[in-house]
């Protein structure tokens, strides 16, 4: 269903928000975004991007570190 997807949807139309702020939280732990990775929005996003980084989550970042994120999207609306 992922593939259909992503083949039938204006994928290009979601990218890039626009001029808006851009918020990443980025799973310390997940093997599928390396660390060496973890600069790349800056490219694209520019200073529009505050990322933050969760400790001790790994892919499954929300049902493993529900509280961090909660806290970590709570403090960034509040700025």
């Amino acid at each position: 269903m992922q593939v259909d997807c992503v083949q039938h949807a204006d994928v290009a139309g979601y990218r890039g928000a626009d001029s808006a702020p851009v918020f990443e939280i980025i799973a310390a732990l997940d093997p599928f975004h390396r660390r060496d990775e973890w600069a790349d929005p800056r490219t694209s996003y520019g200073e529009r991007i505050t990322s933050t980084v969760i400790a001790d989550a790994s892919h499954a970042l929300f049902p493993e570190q529900p509280d961090a994120v909660f806290a970590a999207i709570v403090g960034y609306l509040r700025k």
